[in-house]
């Protein structure tokens, strides 16, 4: 065995997959053998790590009890398949895809917030990792939170395409095209014209939007809270990358603009604008690594109340870091 921890990545050749490939070398993170995986149609393509070429292999035939830890970052489907069998063989799975976000017996960790929640791994060889735009929320929150306690919070989230994969950012992109040359699309990915539009998540059987009760019912795990107040209303922006959040906090004790600036910027990974500047996803949403948060204001004619935006990268920062931080935190702590 080589130096290091024997790591596959299920989902290589995807947006997320190619963002925590690069992540897991721009940390150095201590990787021995590395396996990329994929579907049969992605199969075969080769990704270059630290200098060298890696042939991705259809996951059908793999032998998990090779790794030691292995990113799930291929879809619900994906993990659905094969994670069992992974955890079964003894090699830990740091899933993305939301499959087992809210099974009991299963950690959901944000590094920085509740990592003590990953000694529970041992329950089934499985941790997931929160929901981008729940991380990007939580670790907003979470300063405010240990300082001033966060009652309630208001949440209006602004989703980029890519969440929903490359068909729909080449949709997207399509749809702008035509529409600019005056060509009406000739069909709508998103059911209606999203370019230059907006608008809000189909509501489904239950009477109320995935995306939403996702973020509500992950949050609450999270903080150890089932009855935690938070309201949250998603929208599906024309936008290809970053997610853009409008937050409104309640705490439990006056918390003014300084303070709450001063409480942000101490966390490593977060980045607060000057107060006349803010962060859009185009500007700060795309490619980057941190939290980007500004338009900090007190909410008007009520104390307790305190609004921010924030922009982060789902790809880079909500998925491939979030994964990355929770093995590094693994391995540091419990391996």
């Amino acid at each position: 065995m080589s130096q290091g921890w024997n790591i596959a990545i299920l989902g290589a050749t995807g947006a997320v997959g190619r963002a925590l490939i690069e992540c897991l070398e721009q940390r150095q993170f201590a990787v021995g053998d590395l396996t990329l995986l994929a579907t049969e149609e992605s199969a075969g393509e080769s990704i270059r790590f630290s200098g060298k070429n890696y042939q991705v292999k259809d996951a059908q035939s793999h032998d998990w009890s090779d790794n030691q830890l292995a990113f799930f970052v291929a879809g619900q489907q994906a993990s659905a398949q094969y994670a069992d069998l992974a955890a079964d063989a003894g090699c830990i799975v740091i899933d993305s895809s939301g499959l087992f976000a809210l099974a009991h017996d299963v950690p959901l960790a944000v590094v920085g917030v509740n990592e003590s929640t990953l000694a529970d791994y041992r329950n089934r060889n499985i941790i997931a990792v929160a929901d981008s735009q729940v991380s990007q929320l939580i670790n907003a929150i979470a300063p405010l939170n240990d300082e001033a306690g966060v009652q309630s919070i208001q949440l209006t989230e602004f989703l980029s395409v890519s969440a929903q994969g490359k068909a729909a950012v080449d949709a997207l992109a399509g749809e702008s095209a035509r529409l600019l040359n005056g060509i009406p699309p000739e069909q709508y990915h998103f059911g209606r014209q999203l370019a230059f539009n907006m608008m809000p998540l189909a509501v489904d059987e239950q009477g109320s939007v995935p995306a939403e009760r996702r973020v509500v019912d992950q949050v609450r795990k999270i903080l150890q809270d089932e009855s935690f107040a938070l309201s949250v209303t998603s929208l599906q922006a024309p936008i290809f990358y970053g997610n853009a959040q409008s937050v409104r906090v309640m705490t439990a004790r006056p918390l003014d603009v300084e303070e709450a600036q001063h409480l942000l910027a101490a966390r490593a990974d977060v980045t607060v604008s000057d107060e006349q500047d803010f962060p859009t996803p185009v500007s700060e949403g795309t490619g980057q690594d941190q939290l980007y948060i500004g338009a900090i204001r007190q909410d008007y004619g009520q104390a307790e109340g305190l609004q921010f935006w924030s922009v982060a990268d789902n790809v880079r920062y909500g998925g491939a870091l979030m994964a990355v931080k929770i093995a590094e935190s693994l391995v540091e702590d419990y391996l």
